[in-house]
């Protein structure tokens, strides 16, 4: 059996040859963890132990990222193609596998919003490094500016153009606004609904089930162990006001109180979906502005 993630470097290095011509974007999201991969023992990914079946998938990436780029070589377009490698969000679970970074898939801490990002593309200096913040939303403005195209842009892109700063020729991406959120109004994380600002090195976490607030400075406290809210409560308000005045201004969906929480079945109103959706604390909005599941 074929892995699933070398199936698909298969069948993208297949598009590229057929669309060399379009000067188009190819894109490759996969994600590992509802796939069957068969390693050298012919053991399944599914009846591994969790230590390896992330060897097998890490090593089926590697494979398949670098069959892509062996045949770009092929066609000898590697010094004019960008290469981007990025995570939607970060490891799995509270913790995921990351040890310094609070906690992971389903949140809004930086260990479920800091994910790796990797790119290879003309005139971007080998070897080279940034701490510039960047998110998904920056992919379009600055696919645009690579494709050199003379069209404005949707009206609500909250991203910029990030390749200035890869190219040396800047140190901060230009965007409509001076500050970065992350909104996810759902139960999936071990806390609930949040939303998230950061702007500069403070980040404000508002909590939904409480309706509260921490502050943490990513400068000196990357892992967000150490809460400012009460120290700092001028800067705390200021990014509270701030990030619900951005999220009223994009009609961002909001969690609301369910008024049958903790009540016994037989006193919640009737079987329909919405209402056993509602009893399973199942959120329904949709999250609006940067996705930390980026996103």
């Amino acid at each position: 059996e074929v892995g699933e993630i070398l199936h698909i470097s298969h069948e993208v290095v297949g598009v590229i040859a057929r669309g060399l011509e379009s000067h188009g974007i190819v894109k490759i999201h996969k994600t590992p963890f509802d796939t069957r991969i068969e390693i050298a023992d012919h053991t399944l990914l599914e009846d591994l132990p969790m230590e390896d079946s992330g060897a097998a998938m890490t090593e089926e990436l590697d494979t398949g990222v670098g069959r892509l780029i062996d045949h770009l070589d092929d066609l000898g377009i590697t010094e004019n193609t960008y290469i981007i490698y990025m995570s939607d969000n970060g490891g799995g679970g509270s913790g995921g596998r990351q040890r310094t970074l609070r906690g992971g898939k389903g949140g809004l801490w930086e260990g479920g919003i800091r994910v790796p990002f990797i790119i290879q593309g003309p005139d971007i200096p080998s070897g080279s490094t940034h701490d510039i913040r960047i998110t998904g939303t920056d992919l379009l403005p600055t696919f645009a500016a690579i494709a050199g195209s003379k069209s404005a842009l949707p009206d609500g892109i909250e991203g910029g153009d990030f390749l200035p700063v890869l190219t040396g020729n800047a140190d901060s991406v230009d965007r409509p606004h001076d500050f970065l959120t992350f909104h996810f109004p759902h139960y999936q994380g071990q806390d609930g609904p949040q939303s998230a600002i950061i702007k500069d090195d403070l980040k404000l976490v508002k909590h939904y089930e409480t309706d509260s607030v921490q502050l943490f400075d990513l400068a000196i406290d990357p892992g967000e162990s150490r809460d400012l809210a009460s120290a700092r409560a001028g800067d705390a308000g200021r990014l509270r006001e701030l990030l619900e005045a951005h999220l009223e201004r994009v009609d961002a969906d909001l969690p609301a109180k369910n008024p049958e929480a903790g009540r016994p079945d037989d006193a919640r109103s009737g079987p329909d979906e919405e209402n056993r959706d509602r009893r399973r604390g199942r959120g329904r909005g949709r999250g609006r502005g940067n996705a930390g599941s980026p996103e």
